[in-house]
């Protein structure tokens, strides 16, 4: 899986998951996900990550360098697929 594809699969569930149709048009992949999303959502990405993609998200990678935008989302999860 590429890093454009990964992004694709991440944006499409903040999407479907979270957003109205007009934060939906709105959301750039760079956005705060902290402004967003409440805890609890957050905790349900980390969670879909896992079948979405196979990885293991740890305790220790709960952190706003992974977690805090798409594209921080997804260098995560295209980095751990490396590993």
């Amino acid at each position: 899986m590429n890093r454009h594809e990964i992004e694709q699969g991440i944006r499409a569930f903040v999407i479907e998951a979270f957003l109205n149709e007009e934060q939906a048009t709105e959301l750039r992949n760079s956005d705060s996900l902290f402004d967003l999303l409440d805890s609890l959502q957050v905790l349900r990405l980390v969670l879909r990550l896992e079948p979405l993609f196979g990885v293991t998200v740890a305790d220790e990678d709960l952190t706003a360098e992974n977690l805090s935008s798409i594209e921080r989302v997804t260098a995560f999860v295209a980095h751990k697929l490396e590993t």
